[in-house]
């Protein structure tokens, strides 16, 4: 007799979430306490319902039986952040027979957070304030950072093509700092994919607590043409660690109807991001939404 949990049809949301630390599903760990009887503990507890919304479980907490308690983390399922997933879109079944929830706590986990940037001259173009694009997109980075409720299983991580960044910071001010600190001369930059894959390939390694994510967000120009085989090898990679790649593109809009806007726009979807395009004059996305 094992029970299995099912995710009722048409409570499914996928891609409402921005970028990074959202708490709206993502991050979060669950728990779930209700009433079994008979209850053996399987290996592995099967989810019912749509195969990308998974399900993924600690094992059950039994020394109050018959009350019993699991943890468990939503991928790839986003519920409204006003609501948060209800008990009465969940289903617990033992025999087939449902079985009494008692209650449902979350839980924010923490996030492995990277933020990989690509430099290139587009990053340096400036508005008629002489404020360029790079310090637009790091400003709302830092006071995002800055603005954060700390978690104590946050970690930070900051890629970029020359190997000057910092990694796994517990400190989102040491992080802040580091941000701040990289100024390099943009113009004379060849942009290329090695923060891309130094972030991908240590967040891929990285052991992380359960409910804790990985996340990485690349800051980057359009990519050459001969890159395009690598980017979608990068997302396998990043999609079999389980690891969130969220794109910022900075560049001209017609990269967005040819194979190399579409092979970004892949790279985010294909690993449950978001891609997003800009120029220095749209609002950028709340990394908490």
């Amino acid at each position: 007799m094992h029970p299995q949990f099912e995710v009722r049809e048409g409570t499914k949301r996928q891609g409402q979430l921005a970028l990074p630390g959202g708490l709206n599903g993502l991050f979060v760990r669950i728990t779930l306490t209700c009433i079994m009887f008979g209850l053996m503990v399987a290996p592995v507890l099967q989810a019912l319902g749509q195969a990308e919304a998974l399900i993924q479980f600690l094992a059950p907490e039994i020394e109050d039986f018959p009350v019993v308690s699991l943890q468990f983390k939503l991928k790839g399922t986003v519920f409204p952040l006003e609501t948060g997933l209800q008990i009465e879109q969940l289903n617990v079944l033992e025999d087939e027979k449902n079985v009494q929830i008692l209650s449902l706590t979350k839980e924010y986990a923490g996030v492995y957070f990277t933020l990989a940037i690509n430099g290139a001259h587009d990053m340096d173009l400036r508005d008629t304030f002489g404020v360029s694009i790079y310090d637009k997109l790091s400003d709302a980075l830092m006071g995002w950072a800055s603005s954060r409720q700390y978690h104590f299983q946050d970690t930070w991580s900051l890629e970029n093509n020359e190997g000057t960044g910092v990694r796994n910071l517990d400190s989102p001010d040491a992080w802040v700092k580091a941000l701040r600190d990289y100024q390099p001369n943009f113009r004379k930059m060849e942009p290329g994919l090695t923060s891309l894959e130094t972030g991908i390939q240590l967040a891929s390694d990285r052991i992380v607590g359960f409910g804790v994510d990985k996340t990485l967000l690349y800051i980057t120009p359009p990519p050459a043409a001969e890159d395009l085989l690598i980017i979608k090898d990068l997302a396998e990679q990043a999609q079999l660690a389980g690891i969130q790649v969220f794109v910022w593109m900075v560049g001209d809009a017609l990269f967005l109807n040819n194979d190399q806007g579409k092979a970004l726009m892949n790279l985010a979807n294909n690993t449950g991001g978001q891609f997003y395009h800009f120029t220095g004059v749209e609002t950028l996305p709340d990394p908490e939404r």
